[in-house]
């Protein structure tokens, strides 16, 4: 460990920090010790977190020693517990996160320190019974119910257990654990992992939470989060203000109010049912009145306060009716009516539901839902499936509308030298209520459009610092305004690489000059598609191992990846050519389909005989996002356009015009403060882009480089890229006036692109994906009576009609786009080809799918003239007739030429899809699912180690045919490998 002196404080630092961290520790050090707010800015890999928790804990315990020399417990007793020591409140955006900042906390030795994650049961929870429940606040009710009655095992344990044993228990190997380590060690152990962290949570230092527990005031109040006196961490906070603005708004629909009245009815029916069947059962009783046992149900509610309710809701239904009909305002270009935050607080108001109502009605809304939960759990009957569920969530919509529980809101202003009241009027002019209808189904968005509300809320509790950080809050400026509280201490941090590490280049035209604006309206043009594909194809071969390209939206990167399958770039299309270069992957929307991706991608980039591969991903979603590129993961990042939030999107505009609105109505002198519209629409779509940038360096020795493909971005000011990057951007018209520059950057660094030689895509190949699907259901209704396997895959027994379909969609001859030859062997067969009569056709290479050998090379082309069809796999040659049937082995030697070397031989032992089914059908059905499996896995891995060690323990020596025809699948560059194995079994 390293011991770091800031001021007075000695910080412990698990290894000598960098320049850029001491300056970090310094700023949070004079924050906290001045009981001010922090904004830092630290790019992504200069240790951000771990500066934060090591700064933060060393100021936490030297606030602890003091109090351990206070000379008296009379000095202590006379301090109020907020001036005491404060505890730390660690907020990031996903859990995910938050368990990478348990991984920094034990690289350190304050990892001693008391910790606690709070989580929902929706992650925590391990009973099974609550766990098959849906809806979060039914879980509660049913957690509740079960703990009530003693019939929860897990918390029956917890609540037996020795407090110290526990802590014996989760930390048993001297770490903090994350939330899968404890759900892992309670169910292991049997206790309730939920009440355990929120037992902790009450004498915790370090809190770790998500950001909604701080800046949702509902949240905050049901999870008790103390704020008062305490230190408030917001990590990865370049999302802050779009979650504050989320965080206070909210919306509800009349089919919810419809639903919710249904609840109420029910419950007051389910009320009066019960009180009738106490009463009959004590006129029919012999027993004295007031003696007997009554079995009620033990969730108490009042009949009356539900009747009330009922009132209520129903007044707000014709409330709402009314409201459609009155004069609101209109924007143009989308639907519905505007009026001011206030009309949603006087419809509330009018239907009986005030602010001072807040509490009552949250409560008897809670007490409702108990009440169903217990009768759902005490009878059989399926009719409480609702168990009061939308009445919840008018619950929390009263909650978020109220979302200030006292009469005036005391803050400071962000001048911070006077105080202001806020009310609920006051407030309200933050808020509009967009309402829509459609179907006759209305619904109120009660949206926030300024994310100072949350902070005014969260600030109003007496917290002693908010500290927020990112590697992308630039413009610091604009941000710090827009959350309206002051920030005294700032800091725009500079990488710990030095400026030579990175290369920046705006790029402003394509090849042929045609300007490259990704505006709505241009982008799909088949000019600026095309533009885009030659820069990919250029950065291709500029750029070594890991390419990560962000589009702006999926909508452009899929139209985009369409267009360059069916574009000509040469004699190859656009897509075949990237592939030459670079094992391309494209972003799922899925989380669990994208953890298999990066695993592939990394793997290839780390592949030393391939030239690495391309990542296509999107601004703002899960790969700019969170996700670490390490070294060759990402030697270059390209940004396709600007990611402007959707002109269509009404909350869009509508932000668009309440800042415009706002902005008129302060004086001159503040207009500084109040950003414009157009302004915070740049700034919003550029702090996407500034995520998506921060890929390429994640530490000091790291290198790369960025290209913006956007003249938009040539004209953007410096100050909207992050420090570190603005020195290093430089304007070029195209991406050849660039290549130059980038071949010395890497060329210093003694790395090249290397062309990774590997079988592509292919027109045909991609046929079956165009047109095979008609075909798909049909055969498989005609094969279900049959309890056998197809001998090919569904789409290989129609590729014949999808490649015709296909090549005539996008006007290709019918003849395969020519390729470089890989090995003398194609030459030869090539020349004894053109030998045969003309009217010869030859078999399409052989692919893989789904654990099914898929291939063209079982089925003949119906021939449209003679023509001759060569492809590099092509191992058989065939006559072309009107229904052909397969020649036999010992026709094709026939046919063949004299074989000399091993690479002629290896082309003999080649066989037809339909012989290797044969082949693969003699052996006993475990070790042909195995091979089945290697083949398809090598498809799409060409992990050619894998598949040999297969091959070689399930066919060799009994299955040798099996083994050698193997070489007809495998990549070019495999095959020579392949060779010296077949020469060291004495196959050759």
């Amino acid at each position: 460990m390293h011991m770091v002196q800031i001021d007075r404080f000695t910080v412990e630092f698990p290894y000598e920090p960098y320049e850029c961290q001491i300056k970090f520790m310094e700023k949070v050090m004079e924050a906290l010790q001045m009981g001010q707010n922090a904004a830092l800015e630290s790019p992504t890999g200069t240790g951000k977190t771990l500066c934060l928790l090591c700064a933060a804990i060393a100021y936490l315990k030297d606030c602890k020693s003091k109090i351990s020399q206070m000379d008296t417990v009379q000095e202590i007793q006379g301090t109020s517990s907020r001036s005491l020591y404060p505890k730390i409140l660690y907020a990031s955006r996903t859990h995910s996160q938050l368990a990478q900042v348990i991984r920094e906390l034990n690289k350190t030795t304050y990892k001693d320190i008391k910790s606690v994650t709070l989580a929902s049961r929706d992650l925590l929870c391990i009973n099974d019974k609550v766990m098959k429940e849906n809806n979060s606040h039914v879980k509660s009710f049913m957690c509740r119910n079960l703990i009530s009655k003693h019939q929860c095992p897990f918390y029956n344990f917890y609540e037996k257990a020795d407090p110290s044993a526990l802590d014996l228990l989760y930390n048993e190997n001297g770490l903090v654990p994350d939330i899968e380590d404890v759900i892992n060690i309670s169910r292991k152990h049997k206790y309730c992992p939920y009440f355990r962290n929120r037992t902790m949570y009450e004498n915790a230092d370090l809190i770790l939470l998500p950001y909604n527990y701080i800046v949702d005031p509902s949240l905050r109040d049901k999870h008790n989060i103390h704020l008062e006196g305490n230190i408030v961490i917001f990590d990865e906070a370049h999302n802050l203000e779009s979650v504050c603005e989320e965080s206070t708004s909210v919306s509800f629909s009349t089919t919810q109010i419809s639903a919710c009245i249904r609840e109420t009815k029910k419950v007051l029916e389910m009320i009066i049912n019960d009180e009738e069947e106490i009463r009959t059962k004590m006129d029919n009783t012999v027993v004295p009145f007031g003696t007997e046992i009554q079995e009620t149900n033990e969730i108490k509610i009042e009949k009356n306060d539900v009747a009330y309710l009922l009132a209520c809701l129903h007044q707000f239904e014709n409330a709402v009716d009314v409201c459609v009909k009155d004069v609101g305002e209109k924007v143009l270009g989308i639907g519905g009516k505007i009026y001011s935050g206030e009309k949603m607080i006087e419809l509330l108001s009018k239907a009986g539901f005030r602010k001072d109502m807040r509490e009552a009605i949250s409560l008897i809304i809670d007490k409702i839902g108990q009440y169903f939960t217990a009768k759902a759990q005490n009878e059989s009957a399926g009719e409480f499936v609702d168990k009061g569920v939308h009445l919840q969530e008018f619950s929390s919509f009263i909650s978020t509308v109220y979302a200030d529980k006292h009469a005036l809101l005391r803050v400071l202003d962000s001048s911070m030298s006077a105080l202001r009241n806020i009310d609920d009027k006051s407030s309200a002019k933050y808020f509009q209520l967009y309402v829509t209808e459609h179907s006759s189904v209305i619904t109120l968005n009660y949206w926030c459009f300024s994310p100072s509300v949350a902070m005014w809320y969260l600030y109003s509790c007496n917290v002693r610092s908010v500290i927020v950080t990112s590697g992308t809050l630039s413009p610091l400026d604009s941000f710090v305004n827009s959350l309206g509280i002051s920030f005294p201490v700032t800091l725009e941090n500079h990488h710990a690489a030095n400026l030579d590490q990175i290369l920046g280049a705006r790029i402003r035209s394509s090849q042929g000059g045609i300007d490259l604006c990704g505006t709505f309206h241009k982008r799909s043009s088949a000019g600026y598609i095309y533009g885009i594909g030659e820069v990919i194809i250029r950065a291709c071969q500029i750029i070594p191992n890991g390419i990560l390209v962000f589009f702006s939206s999926y909508v452009v990167m899929n139209s985009c990846l369409k267009f360059w399958k069916t574009a000509k770039f040469g004699a190859a299309f656009m897509w075949e050519t990237i592939l030459t270069y670079k094992e391309a992957f494209i972003e799922p929307k899925s989380k669990l389909e994208l953890k298999e991706i990066l695993l592939k991608f990394r793997q290839k980039v780390r592949e030393s005989d391939g030239g690495g591969a391309i990542f296509f991903a999107v601004c703002r979603a899960k790969v700019s996002e969170g996700i670490d590129f390490l070294d060759s993961e990402s030697r270059g990042v390209i940004v396709i356009g600007v990611p402007y939030a959707p002109t269509t999107n009404p909350r869009t505009e509508l932000k668009k015009q309440f800042l415009t609105k706002q902005r008129m109505s302060v004086p001159k002198e503040e207009l500084k403060k109040n950003i414009s519209a157009d302004e915070w629409y740049q700034v919003d779509a550029i702090r996407g882009v500034n995520q998506s940038i921060g890929r390429v360096l994640r530490h000091k020795d790291d290198f790369g480089v960025v290209i913006l493909v956007d003249s938009r971005f040539c004209s953007m000011p410096s100050k909207r890229f992050p420090s570190w990057m603005r020195e290093c951007l430089k304007n070029y018209q195209n991406i050849s006036h660039f290549e130059n520059e980038c071949k010395q950057f890497f060329k210093k660094r003694n790395i090249e692109v290397c062309v990774n030689q590997r079988k592509i895509s292919s027109t045909r190949e991609m046929a079956s994906e165009f047109v095979c699907s008609r075909k798909r259901h049909e055969i498989l209704e005609q094969n279900k009576a049959n309890d056998k396997d197809l001998p090919f895959d569904i789409d290989t027994l129609y590729s014949c009609e999808a490649i015709a379909a296909f090549e005539k969609s996008i006007g290709v001859e019918d003849t395969v786009p020519k390729r470089p030859k890989r090995s003398c062997i194609f030459e030869e067969l090539e020349k004894e080809a053109k030998k045969m009569n003309e009217s010869v056709n030859v078999i399409h290479p052989i692919d893989f799918d789904d654990g099914n050998i898929q291939s063209g090379s079982g089925l003949m082309i119906r021939k449209t003239k003679p023509k001759l069809r060569l492809r590099p796999n092509a191992s058989l040659l065939i006559k072309d007739q009107h229904r052909p049937d397969m020649i036999t082995s010992e026709e094709k030697t026939k046919e063949l030429p004299m074989l000399q070397s091993d690479g002629d031989i290896m082309v003999a032992w080649q066989k037809s899809a339909v012989e290797y089914n044969k082949l693969l059908q003699s052996v006993e059905k475990s070790k042909r699912i195995s091979l089945k499996n290697a083949l398809t896995n090598y498809a799409t891995d060409n992990n050619f180690q894998t598949l040999i060690s297969t091959f070689t323990v399930e066919t060799v020596p009994n299955y040798l045919e099996i083994f050698k025809g193997l070489y007809g699948y495998l990549q070019a560059n495999h095959r020579s490998r392949f060779i010296s194995i077949c020469r060291q079994l004495n196959l050759l």
